[in-house]
C-alpha cells in the first residue's frame, strides 16, 4: 500500500492545487497501486453516474422534512433538559453543603440570634461564606436567563 494512495480521492474530485496535481500524475507513472485506486474510484463514480434514482411518492419529501424537524427539535429538547437536570444537581449540592456549613458552624456567643446579646455587649453578625453568596448570585443569573 502506497503512503500516497490517500490523496487519489482528492485528485479525482478536483480539489487538488495545480502543484499537488502535477505531483500525483507524476506519482502515477511509477506506483501501480495508485493507479488501481483511481481505477477503482473512476469505475464507482460510472456506476453512480448510472444509475437511476426511484420517484419518490407524492408528498414523501415534506414527510421526510417533517421528521428530521421533529428530530432536531426534540434532541434540542433533550438537551436542555440535561442542562437544567445537571443545574438542578448542583443547586442540591450547594443548598446542602450550605447547611452543613451552618450546622457546623460556631454559635454566636449571645445566643442564637443577634439580637439576642446582652445589651452591654456588640451584636454578633451573621456571616456568610463569601465562595457561597458567589455561588448563589451565578445560579441565580443562570436560571433568569
Amino acid at each position: 500500500m502506497c503512503d500516497r494512495e490517500q490523496l487519489i480521492d482528492a485528485y479525482h474530485d478536483g480539489e487538488l492545487t495545480r502543484d499537488e496535481r502535477a505531483a500525483v500524475e507524476a506519482h502515477l507513472t511509477s506506483c501501480a497501486d495508485c493507479r488501481d485506486a483511481l481505477s477503482a474510484a473512476r469505475h464507482t463514480s460510472r456506476l453512480f453516474a448510472g444509475a437511476t434514482l426511484p420517484e419518490l411518492p407524492a408528498g414523501a419529501v415534506g414527510r421526510m422534512y417533517g421528521a428530521w424537524a421533529v428530530g432536531i427539535r426534540s434532541a434540542r429538547d433533550r438537551a436542555v433538559l440535561r442542562i437544567a437536570s445537571w443545574l438542578t444537581a448542583a443547586a442540591a449540592a450547594v443548598l446542602v453543603a450550605g447547611l452543613i456549613g451552618l450546622r457546623n458552624a460556631p454559635e454566636p456567643r449571645g445566643g442564637n440570634l443577634a439580637w439576642d446579646a446582652p445589651v452591654n455587649e456588640a451584636p454578633v453578625e451573621a456571616t456568610t461564606a463569601p465562595e457561597l453568596v458567589q455561588v448563589a448570585q451565578w445560579q441565580a443569573e443562570d436560571l433568569s436567563r
